[in-house]
């Protein structure tokens, strides 16, 4: 795929992604789009049989709303790592790097993560929600997925990647340092921070990363460029 990137405020938490080697999975009740990853299907009833303790058959009617709480608690226990594919996306330094003071880790995708521990998956962007019009019971095919990397065409700016990780009582999984390749500096961001994110490199097992301070176009055109910083 190339590369991906991650913004950050500059804060104790992104430091901890340098000091532990680690990223942090949320869970999609902590994501800022509150129709993220919820569940919605056509209403339906199915027919389920049961048998008492004589070994007689009965049938019992379960609506696809009460399947669809059901669903939607397990997947409240999903954990997911978010990516963009573009690293000079203007609003996302705004809304994600705190307003161009933070930081944009860039990531080679290939060797970021452990493919048997994580499962991968591009955002689509639509205009209107996924709704499952068939049946959920049995085999979980992509089709009933994917409402979980699915949003509204106006978060199309994002360019999204999300991770998914297995079920863990952990939020905080390791992934592979050489994966980062650079750590692009926001444009309001501070020097302080710039020497503390050099360091933080040095000392954690990350000298192999390039440093670049993002810098505003000089094309009278709105715009963001790169400028490499010398270590």
């Amino acid at each position: 795929m190339g590369m991906i990137y991650k913004y950050r405020k500059c804060d104790e938490h992104t430091q901890l992604i340098f000091k532990t080697g680690c990223l942090h999975y949320a869970y999609p009740s902590e994501f800022n789009d509150p129709f993220d990853c919820l569940l919605s299907c056509v209403d339906k009833t199915f027919i389920f049989f049961l048998r008492d303790s004589e070994n007689k058959t009965f049938p019992v009617l379960v609506s696809s709303k009460e399947l669809e709480q059901d669903l939607q608690d397990s997947i409240s226990k999903i954990q997911i790592c978010c990516f963009s594919l573009d690293g000079l996306q203007m609003q996302m330094w705004s809304h994600y790097a705190d307003y161009h003071k933070g930081i944009c880790l860039e990531f080679d995708y290939d060797l970021l993560f452990d493919r048997q521990m994580v499962d991968a998956r591009y955002v689509n962007y639509l205009p209107e929600q996924v709704i499952l019009d068939e049946s959920f019971l049995g085999q979980i095919t992509e089709k009933h997925l994917s409402f979980l990397y699915t949003k509204h065409s106006s978060w199309a700016y994002e360019k999204e990647v999300r991770f998914f990780y297995r079920p863990s009582e952990k939020q905080n999984h390791p992934f592979n340092k050489s994966a980062l390749k650079s750590i692009y500096f926001g444009a309001k961001c501070s020097s302080s921070d710039i020497t503390i994110y050099k360091k933080l490199c040095i000392e954690n097992g990350f000298e192999h990363v390039q440093f670049f301070q993002v810098v505003l176009s000089e094309d009278k055109k709105y715009g963001l460029k790169l400028q490499e910083i010398n270590v």
